[in-house]
C-alpha cells in the first residue's frame, strides 16, 4: 500500500508541476492549458509525457493568429473569427534547451500534437529558389524558442544541410536569429505565418566559371577564393490553423480564474491526450505513431523515426583553445596507447565476488582527466598524445576487504578521430597502470542493485562503435553514472575552432572530458555523494582475480 501511495503522491507532484501557471501566461494559453487537463482526466498521461520530453514553459511561447470571416445567411451578415495556433516549448528536468514543443491549434475546436527537436531530419532538405526547406524552417522554430526560453540567438551550425543558400559556394556555420513576428492574415483564410529575421554567417569559396573549378558543390581553390559572408534573410513558416501539424481535437473552453481545475477533479474533455504531429505530411495508418505509416508512404523508410541530437547548438561566448598544448607537467602516459589492450569487463567484475555480499557497501567515482592539467578548454596534449579522459572506479568494500575495478571506453585499432571519428569500441584497464583524474563524483551510498546496474549497463556497450564526437568515454561512463543520481550531470558540447585560414566547420563533441570538468566544477553533492574539483589524483589499482 505504502508503494501505491507513493505512486499516486508522485503522479500527483508530477501532475501539479505541468499545470503550474507562471505570470504573464497568455490568456489565450489558458484555453490550451484547460483541454490539456481535461484530456488527463479522463486517462492519466502527463507522468509519461513529461519523462519522455519534459515539461511545458507556459509563458514563452510563439503565437500566430488569423482573422477569417464567418458568413452568415448566405454572406448577408459577414463576422469575423480570430483562429490562433501557438508553440509551446518543453524542457526535460535539468536540461539547458528545449526538447521540443506542442502545437496547438484552437479555432472551433482545439487540436494538440507534439514535434521532438530532432524531428527536423524527416523534413525536406530541398531549398525552392530564393527560399529556405522545410527543415530550416523547422529548425528555426525550434532555435526561436529556445531563444525564448534560455536566451541563445547565436547557434553552431551541425547539419550543413541546414541554412543552404541558392548561392553558390557559401557554406554556413553560424545563424544569429533576430525577432520574431506573428503574422496576422486577412486573405489567405487558410493559413498564418511566423516569420523571423535571421543573420547567417560563413564563407563563400570559389567562383563556378573558374577555369580550374571540377564539381558542383565545393571548390577547388578555397584559400584563394574564399572570403567572409554574412547573409540577412527572413525565414517564415507557415501553418494551417485549425490543423496544427496533426494530432488529435478536443472541445476546450477557458478555465475560470487563472489555473485549470486541479488534477483528478474530474471534467469532460476528448481525445486520449497530446499525440506525436505527423512530420511525413501524410495521413498515417497508425495515428499513435505516425512513423509506422506503410500504403500511404510510397518508401516508409523516407520517414523514420528521428534519432540523435539536433542539427544545432548554442554558440559559445567563452574562449576555446585552437593550438595543440604540449604541458610538461601531463601524465606521463598516453590516454591512448596501443600498448594496453582491450580487457573483458566480465573478467575484472568477476573479482567482487570475492567479497561476501552480506554487510557489503559500495562506490561508483566518476572521474575525469584533462588533457592540461587546470586547462580546461585545451583540447590536446601534443606532449603525450592526450585528448582528456573519462572514467569509472567501482568499488566493493566488507570491512577490511576491498576491491575497486576502473574502467574506461576506448577506440580500439585505427579510427577515434576528428578526421576518422569511427572505430571499434571496448575498454580498458584505467587502474593497472594507474591513471590521474583532475575532477570527480563520488556516490558512495550505492545499494547492491544499483551496483549491479552500472555493471550491467557497461557490460551492454562493450561491443559498441566509438564515435569521438557523441559515443565516446565521457558519453559511456556519464550515462552510466547518471543512473545513480538526481539530478543528473549535464554537459553542453565541446566546440573547437581549428585554426586554418579560412575556418573549416568546427568539431563539435556532444560530450568530452572538458565540458565534464566545467559541469564538476558548478555541481552541488547533495546526500551520498561528494566531489573533488582541480586536482591531480591517482585512480586505485584494480584488483586482479586468480
Amino acid at each position: 500500500m505504502d508503494t501505491d501511495y507513493d505512486s499516486i503522491q508522485h503522479t500527483q507532484s508530477i501532475t501539479q508541476k505541468f499545470f503550474t501557471i507562471p505570470s504573464k501566461t497568455d490568456p489565450s494559453i489558458l484555453k490550451i492549458i484547460s483541454e490539456i487537463n481535461k484530456r488527463n482526466n479522463n486517462k492519466e498521461f502527463i507522468t509519461a509525457f513529461v519523462k519522455q520530453h519534459g515539461y511545458p514553459v507556459w509563458n514563452k511561447v510563439l503565437i500566430g493568429k488569423n482573422i477569417k470571416p464567418r458568413y452568415e445567411n448566405s454572406f448577408t451578415n459577414a463576422v469575423n473569427d480570430s483562429s490562433l495556433i501557438a508553440y509551446i516549448p518543453y524542457v526535460l528536468e535539468d536540461s539547458t534547451k528545449i526538447n521540443g514543443y506542442i502545437v496547438a491549434s484552437i479555432s472551433d475546436s482545439i487540436t494538440l500534437g507534439y514535434r521532438q527537436a530532432n524531428e527536423y531530419v524527416n523534413h525536406s532538405f530541398d531549398a525552392p529558389v530564393n527560399g529556405v526547406s522545410d527543415a530550416t524552417k523547422f529548425a528555426t522554430v525550434m532555435m526561436q524558442l529556445n531563444q525564448l526560453v534560455f536566451g541563445n540567438n547565436e547557434y553552431y551550425i551541425t547539419d550543413r544541410r541546414l541554412f543552404g543558400s541558392t548561392t553558390e559556394h557559401i557554406e554556413i556555420n553560424k545563424v544569429k536569429l533576430g525577432a520574431t513576428e506573428g503574422g496576422v492574415l486577412s486573405q489567405n483564410f487558410a493559413e498564418a505565418e511566423i516569420c523571423s529575421t535571421v543573420t547567417t554567417s560563413g564563407w563563400q569559396c570559389g567562383t563556378p566559371n573558374y577555369h580550374g573549378y571540377n564539381d558542383a558543390d565545393s571548390c577547388d581553390h578555397c584559400i584563394t577564393y574564399c572570403y567572409p559572408v554574412d547573409i540577412i534573410s527572413e525565414v517564415c513558416w507557415t501553418f494551417e490553423v485549425g490543423d496544427g501539424g496533426g494530432g488529435e481535437t478536443g472541445t476546450g473552453t477557458a478555465p475560470g480564474g487563472n489555473a485549470p481545475p486541479p488534477p483528478g477533479s474530474g471534467g469532460g474533455g476528448s481525445g486520449s491526450g497530446i499525440p506525436p504531429a505527423d512530420p511525413c505530411n501524410s495521413t498515417p495508418d497508425n495515428p499513435t505513431n505516425p512513423y509506422t505509416a506503410q500504403s500511404n508512404i510510397v518508401d516508409p523508410g523516407n520517414c523514420p523515426p528521428p534519432t540523435g541530437g539536433p542539427g544545432w547548438v548554442p554558440w559559445e561566448d567563452e574562449p576555446t583553445y585552437i593550438d595543440v598544448i604540449s604541458d610538461p607537467n601531463a601524465p606521463s602516459y598516453p590516454d591512448i596507447s596501443d600498448n594496453e589492450p582491450q580487457i573483458s569487463l566480465q573478467s575484472l567484475f568477476n573479482c567482487f565476488s570475492q567479497i561476501p555480499d552480506a554487510g557489503a557497501t559500495y562506490s561508483v567515482k566518476l572521474c575525469v582527466d584533462l588533457p592540461v592539467n587546470a586547462v580546461w578548454n585545451a583540447p590536446f596534449n601534443l606532449t603525450h598524445k592526450s585528448p582528456g579522459h573519462t572514467f569509472l572506479t567501482l568499488t566493493k568494500t566488507n570491512g577490511t576487504q576491498s576491491i575497486s575495478q576502473t574502467v574506461g571506453f576506448y577506440p580500439i585499432g585505427s579510427g577515434g578521430n576528428p578526421i576518422n571519428p569511427n572505430a571499434t569500441g571496448g575498454f580498458k584497464n584505467n587502474g593497472r597502470p594507474v591513471h590521474e583524474y583532475n575532477a570527480a563524483v563520488n556516490a558512495y551510498n550505492v545499494t547492491a542493485s544499483q551496483f549491479s546496474m552500472v555493471m550491467n549497463n557497461l557490460l551492454s556497450h562493450e561491443n559498441d562503435t566509438y564515435n569521438i564526437f557523441d559515443n565516446n568515454c565521457t558519453t559511456i561512463a556519464l550515462n552510466a553514472f547518471n543512473l545513480l543520481i538526481h539530478p543528473k550531470i549535464m554537459v553542453e558540447p565541446f566546440v573547437v575552432q581549428v585554426p586554418t585560414t579560412p575556418p573549416q566547420t568546427p568539431y563539435f563533441f556532444m560530450q568530452s572530458p572538458q565540458k565534464l570538468y566545467k559541469a564538476i566544477e558548478t555541481f552541488q553533492a547533495g546526500f551520498g555523494l561528494s566531489k573533488e574539483f582541480n586536482v591531480n589524483s591517482d585512480s586505485p589499482l584494480s584488483n586482479t582475480c586468480p
